[in-house]
């Protein structure tokens, strides 16, 4: 198992070769959740907050993934896609529940507040 981490990009087999068009609507999805974070008034308030971090967090996750998997490091690209869909999870849910959304808001708050 570790020789084949090892083994240099170009030596791996690659069996589903990706095409522009895949490429392209990936980086276009990672836009489209980069603008709902700045788009975002995080002043107004805490559920605003919430919104523009997962958003941005979403973004950052889906360009770390087409990083990773163009560089031949699959692994590594698959615990990220675990991880993106756990928060597109959370995303659903806070948006779905508000008794949910104020339970996850209050989870985040320090003691001091």
């Amino acid at each position: 198992m570790f020789d084949y981490l090892d083994t240099p990009t170009e030596e791996k087999i690659r069996y589903n070769s990706p095409d522009e068009k895949d490429i392209c609507v990936a980086h276009m999805l990672a836009l489209y959740y980069a603008v709902l974070a700045l788009g975002i008034n995080c002043d107004h308030s805490t559920e605003c907050f919430l919104y523009s971090g997962l958003f941005l967090t979403i973004s950052n996750t889906i360009v770390a993934i087409i990083k990773l998997a163009e560089g031949g490091l699959d692994y590594q690209a698959m615990s990220l896609i675990r991880n993106l869909f756990e928060l597109f999870m959370t995303l659903l849910i806070v948006t779905e529940s508000s008794s949910k959304r104020a339970a996850f808001i209050s989870a985040n708050k320090s003691e001091e507040d």
